[in-house]
């Protein structure tokens, strides 16, 4: 809800007694002598009662990666601000990003209020990634508060036309600035609301918006609520990286860059790849433009076919989002061209031995070298037991198993035709399982894949 808010039912804190109205009164008496601005001694009257609260000058920075797997609690990454989750589910979103679903009805993470929260007069900054299908019908989906309206606060907001917004209630004013695109198209988009001594600024996906006020000191004594206003504007959609600090904030939006160990070569292409980004990235996904993607920092990735593909780094931080591409080129493998060679079946009686007891094949050459030989090695399967061509004697020799006959069978060279034919006569051949295996090499010393042809043989 952008701006002031209407008055809303305040929430007491268990135990918080109601403040006297001798003291109230006395507190804002006290408070119209303190020249100059009486926020950072005071502040604002909030669940009733008016607290003295000291300013401070540590500064605070917390970081929720949003991917805790067990328990109710939140890690606080960077800070000592452990927060609780209500109803809220880890969400995969590929391999590179775990994340908290939200359901729109009842789920919202809560941190609890400490001094070190409050920012009084030192600057504010709110960052998150935000990644939903649905806008609110009314008022608003509530993403970071800390405060509630009428008292001071700040906010994180989504309104029902999908534009973000941030707004801010301090001692000296309230400020809200509402701009940017249509969030709500399922894309993961990075929101930054920065309260500064002199402006307040939205940032989405990189690009500020901002209005110049003075909104003064804020502090308060509510809880954190991430997803939710208290009792209500639960947000529908998917929250990741969420990040607050006070005081001069040191994180800055990333720089993607990463180095390769080559941008070019024959398929298949091996590349090595090394991620090289500044500003302190926190999740990192790259796509590798033949649908191969990853989320580490260094890895090799293989491009199986010839091409050019566009590999996509995109680093996110708690401040912003960035991306880098580069473009490896596969190239044609070098041409070794094999030979080929095939066995040329009987065309009548193809189960009678006396159709087999002359093999015939055909070789073609695809290197141009011209065919140097062809390698035969014939076993049989008779009655369970397999047996091996010894071709240089014309005799049979047993053996426990098919690869044990293979080793055993003679490797006869057979050398071509001018035409690519060649025959062999295998001498004692009888019913059984027959196995041929050929092979063929050509003169520039390339070899054919095994060609294997299998014929039950029935009768003589």
């Amino acid at each position: 809800m952008s701006g002031p808010q209407p008055r809303r039912r305040r929430r007491l804190r268990p135990g918080a007694p109601a403040a006297p109205a001798v003291l109230v009164l006395f507190v804002l008496l006290t408070a119209s002598l303190v020249p100059g601005d009486a926020s950072s001694a005071l502040a604002l009257t909030t669940h009733g009662t008016t607290r003295r609260t000291a300013a401070g000058t540590s500064s605070t920075r917390d970081l929720w990666h949003l991917d805790d797997a067990r328990g109710t609690t939140m890690r606080d990454a960077t800070g000592k601000h452990p927060g609780t989750r209500h109803g809220v589910a880890r969400h995969h979103d590929g391999f590179a990003r775990t994340a908290y679903g939200f359901d729109g009805r009842s789920s919202y993470v809560t941190v609890p209020a400490r001094a070190d929260l409050n920012a009084g007069d030192r600057d504010v900054h709110v960052t998150l990634s935000l990644k939903t299908a649905s806008v609110p019908s009314k008022p608003d989906f509530d993403l970071f508060r800390k405060g509630e309206a009428p008292g001071q606060e700040y906010k994180i907001e989504m309104q029902p036309n999908g534009q973000a917004s941030c707004h801010f209630t301090g001692s000296r004013g309230a400020a809200t600035v509402q701009d940017g695109p249509d969030l709500h198209d399922g894309q993961w988009h990075t929101i930054s609301c920065d309260k500064l001594s002199d402006k307040v600024v939205l940032t989405v996906d990189g690009t500020p918006y901002s209005v110049s006020t003075k909104v003064g000191s804020i502090s308060n004594d509510f809880d954190i609520v991430i997803g939710a206003y208290p009792r209500g504007d639960f947000y529908e959609g998917v929250l990741d990286e969420v990040s607050f600090s006070t005081g001069r904030d040191a994180v800055k939006p990333p720089a993607a860059a990463f180095a390769v160990s080559a941008t070019s070569g024959a398929a298949p292409l091996r590349v090595g790849f090394t991620d090289r980004s500044t500003g302190g990235p926190t999740t990192w996904d790259w796509r590798f433009g033949d649908h191969g993607s990853s989320g580490r920092t260094r890895l090799t990735h293989t491009f199986a076919r010839p091409g050019s593909y566009p590999v996509r780094l995109t680093v996110r931080n708690a401040r912003g989002i960035a991306t880098s591409t580069r473009l490896i080129t596969v190239d044609r493998p070098e041409d070794t061209v094999a030979p080929r060679v095939r066995l040329v079946r009987p065309t009548s009686h193809r189960f009678r031995v006396s159709a087999w007891r002359t093999l015939r094949g055909r070789t073609s050459d695809g290197s141009g070298s011209g065919v140097r030989y062809a390698t035969l090695r014939v076993v049989e399967k008779r009655h369970g037991s397999w047996f091996a061509y010894r071709a240089s004697t014309h005799t049979w020799v047993r053996a426990g198993t098919r690869g044990r006959a293979v080793r055993r069978a003679d490797a006869t060279r057979l050398v071509p035709s001018s035409s690519g034919r060649f025959h062999e006569r295998v001498v004692g051949l009888r019913r059984g399982r027959l196995t041929v295996r050929f092979t063929v090499t050509d003169r520039a010393g390339n070899t054919s894949a095994v060609h294997v042809v299998t014929r039950r043989l029935r009768r003589r």
